[in-house]
């Protein structure tokens, strides 16, 4: 895994929570993430499941678990960005090669006909989306972006 820093600033928590409050997650499409994340990046991805940790008034931990179509295989990109509510800063980056399972699945012709012809790939079924558009974080039972949440923890070093 590798990580590359890109922090935003600390005015973006309250942009973070109107997304995702704390403990909860949420499916929705790149564009709707909040502002100052690289538009190249946002290019490339087709969805984003956005999960955040719950705040023990110290600190709060998004991630931002995107997929992007990668030629026949559709892969996990995580962004971080952990909040200290104490010294109000933030760290954050991206996490490129994870290794975790379930971050890399292959992708059919009917997913890549669907993505080309009418762009409803954000909506599209995979076995790593999850069932619901929003839930509790405990109820993700997505193991692929449960270990996307903790490896982005492990790796930023918090």
């Amino acid at each position: 895994m590798q990580f590359h820093p890109f922090a935003l600033s600390y005015e973006k928590y309250s942009d973070f929570v109107t997304v995702c409050p704390p403990n909860e997650y949420v499916v929705m499409e790149p564009v709707g993430l909040p502002s100052g994340l690289p538009a190249p990046f946002l290019y490339k991805c087709n969805n984003a499941v956005v999960m955040a940790s719950g705040s023990q008034g110290l600190h709060t931990v998004y991630v931002a678990n995107c997929s992007r179509v990668d030629g026949t295989m559709l892969d996990q990109n995580p962004y971080i960005i952990w909040f200290d509510h104490e010294k109000h800063i933030t760290t954050g980056g991206f996490i490129d090669h994870g290794n975790w399972p379930g971050r890399t699945v292959a992708i059919g012709d009917d997913f890549l006909g669907a993505i080309e012809a009418s762009g409803i790939a954000a909506r599209y079924p995979y076995s790593e989306r999850p069932p619901a558009l929003k839930g509790m974080l405990k109820d993700l039972m997505i193991d692929s972006h449960n270990k996307a949440f903790w490896n982005a923890v492990k790796i930023i070093g918090k």
